[in-house]
């Protein structure tokens, strides 16, 4: 990593990285009201939702050490929103064809 892909001022990274924060539970909140809300009918807020991914950082090892917190690029800010976009944007498409009755992958169970 050169140093030109580096953000230098903190003023800039460190709301970066909350807003990434703030972005990746919002997205967990909505896959859980979408996805799994009607079967455990509980909703998650996206308060909830920030409180879960960061218990779940802590649990499987998936947190910043102190050298990468200040050593921020672009390419981070970048991966960071990226993800949750193209995971927000499947599950908003599949949580509409779900909507429409066009999900063609649900599994009925027979009736006896």
């Amino acid at each position: 990593m050169s140093g030109k892909d580096l953000i230098d001022d903190n003023r800039i990274a460190i709301p970066l990285v909350l807003l990434a924060i703030v972005w990746n539970a919002y997205v967990l909140s909505m896959m859980w009201n979408w996805f799994l809300s009607p079967i455990f009918v509980v909703t998650l807020t996206t308060i909830k939702a920030i409180g879960i991914s960061l218990t779940v950082r802590v649990l499987i090892g998936r947190y910043p050490d102190s050298n990468s917190i200040t050593n921020i690029s672009w390419n981070d800010v970048i991966t960071e929103f990226s993800y949750p976009s193209i995971i927000f944007l499947v599950g908003w498409v599949l949580c509409k064809l779900m909507a429409m009755g066009l999900f063609f992958l649900e599994i009925k169970p027979n009736k006896i």
